[in-house]
């Protein structure tokens, strides 16, 4: 979060940034495979195991977890119902005056993600080069279809035309997109999506590959939190059935709300490759575009190795 909270990354720092997220992805599968060791209790034993934490073992009552929604992006407005009703009443004052004191001193990935993104160097030129070629496809089409005497294949040539023209109007225009993302709960900003966008199409270049890379850690993350929801919440069906669970929440039901799109953050990402074109119809890079990707940034940020060292200049490399 550190590395990402400032106006430039720097791709010494992006990649970085990649290797803890590699490293977090790494936890996140060993958590999930963790399930399959509860897994080997009778619903007897569960019972006695679960006796012994009885009133302190549930999510409602953990601030660590709590403080790894936030940091992650998760906003209490997307959260469930329930969970909103019940969730502070099951905190002790010490401890929701920690989790106040992070959100406030903390900006979460999330929003550092949205920032870095939207900073994707030349985009407006990628923004317009990628909607003329849109349109240019579209006249084609319709073109294609006035030469063509067989009715049914006119009409389809329209029909493809048309649906073309409706898949691609939200990302051309920032308040379309506003339009579009508030109808099905989008997050990510008009300038961030399109940015991830550019780095789907061309991360091939340089510039890209790491940005890419960083954004695929980000997809996983997601994967591997809400396969992690989704292995507790059956567990605990498995383990309890319908009974509530410590902390007062409706147990398996209440977790089995929670594996869905509102506690993925970085869920917007995932729309991202049904605007993705096939390589033969991509458009070639213009030379501004070219120009602006290839730009060099430097900076000194005083950590020199992973976990800590001297500080250093970067020797050039590039940055969003």
């Amino acid at each position: 979060v550190t590395l990402l909270d400032r106006k430039l990354v720097c791709e010494r720092a992006q990649l970085l940034i990649l290797q803890r997220l590699i490293r977090v992805n790494s936890i996140f599968r060993i958590m999930v495979q963790q399930f399959e060791v509860l897994e080997t209790m009778s619903s007897v034993g569960f019972a006695a195991f679960r006796k012994v934490f009885k009133g302190g073992a549930s999510g409602f009552q953990s601030t660590q977890f709590r403080l790894l929604e936030h940091t992650l992006g998760i906003k209490e407005k997307h959260r469930t119902c329930t969970f909103l009703n019940q969730y502070n009443k099951k905190l002790s004052a010490e401890q929701k005056k920690e989790i106040e004191d992070h959100q406030e001193s903390t900006t979460d990935l999330f929003t550092l993600i949205d920032r870095w993104l939207a900073r994707t160097p030349a985009l407006k030129l990628f923004i317009n080069s990628y909607r003329f070629h849109v349109v240019e496809r579209v006249a084609a089409i319709n073109t294609d279809s006035e030469e063509v005497d067989d009715l049914e294949v006119k009409e389809d040539l329209h029909r493809e035309a048309k649906e073309i023209e409706q898949m691609f109007a939200p990302i051309f225009d920032s308040n379309s997109y506003e339009a579009h993302g508030k109808a099905q709960g989008m997050k990510l900003s008009y300038n961030a999506f399109m940015g991830a966008l550019m780095i789907n199409c061309y991360k091939q270049q340089p510039r890209f590959h790491v940005p890419y890379e960083i954004i695929k850690c980000l997809l996983d993350m997601d994967v591997f939190f809400t396969k992690w929801r989704f292995a507790h919440a059956m567990m605990v069906k498995r383990m309890i059935g319908c009974r509530p669970g410590t902390g007062g929440s409706g147990g398996y039901t209440y977790l089995r709300s929670t594996v869905s799109d509102r506690y993925m953050p970085f869920k917007d990402l995932f729309e991202v490759a049904s605007y993705v074109l096939p390589p033969q119809e991509m458009p070639n890079l213009t030379p501004m575009m070219l120009k602006e990707i290839s730009q060099v940034y430097t900076e000194s940020y005083g950590n020199g190795s992973e976990d800590g060292g001297s500080s250093y200049d970067t020797e050039g490399g590039a940055s969003l």
